[in-house]
């Protein structure tokens, strides 16, 4: 999976047709427990940190998704490196997304530990009384500020859910979170400035 980060970030490249998605940051997650790994646990993804709305997933070493959460579309993508190390992506195929439910911020309760870990629990219903899911989190300082951790399959709502944590923060320092744990599952996050690249739909979509 570096390989494919380091590709990246040397040069990402794609037909300019249609709608453009632009990247600028890496997050990578894996898995530091000694329970069997999990996709969710072990994963690669790019975002753009002034559009939240949407975010590239590498499913596998040549495949991948945009989940576009303002379009409520995926896209699916097959990239390949070329000979000049670059990677050209080809669209495949788009999927409409069902309706989200709109985030609600009283679901969720934040509980800060120390000054750099965190617990998340998300309940089912506003009167708390009967637990969701539960997430440590620990954060450390950085020269940029970009806080996530994919709490929940909607981008939007994993975001909403770190400002709350942000706003227990300093406003004045970057950071960004370092582990997290879920379900007995610690993982560590790494989240990398990116030279900015750009993937591209082409005019005329092919939707299932």
């Amino acid at each position: 999976m570096k390989s494919i980060v380091a590709a990246f970030i040397l040069l990402g490249f794609s037909i300019s047709f249609g709608q453009i998605y632009e990247f600028d940051k890496s997050v990578s997650i894996k898995n530091t427990s000694e329970i069997i790994e999990n996709k969710y646990f072990n994963s690669l993804s790019f975002m753009n940190e002034n559009e939240r709305s949407y975010a590239f997933f590498v499913t596998d070493e040549n495949n991948g998704v945009i989940r576009d959460e303002k379009n409520r579309m995926l896209h699916f993508f097959e990239f390949s490196n070329s000979q000049n190390n670059s990677y050209q992506f080809e669209y495949k195929y788009s999927i409409k997304m069902m309706n989200g439910k709109e985030f609600n911020k009283e679901l969720y309760e934040i509980t800060k530990n120390t000054e750099t870990e965190f617990i998340i629990k998300k309940f089912r219903n506003e009167r708390k009384k009967n637990i969701d899911y539960e997430f440590i989190v620990n954060i450390e300082k950085s020269d940029f500020n970009f806080l996530f951790v994919p709490f929940e399959k909607s981008i939007e709502n994993s975001f909403q859910i770190v400002d709350l944590i942000g706003q227990e923060l300093n406003t004045k320092e970057n950071y960004q979170i370092s582990f997290f744990e879920f379900k007995n599952c610690k993982s560590r996050m790494e989240i990398l400035e990116v030279d900015k690249f750009r993937i591209a739909l082409p005019n005329k979509l092919v939707i299932y």
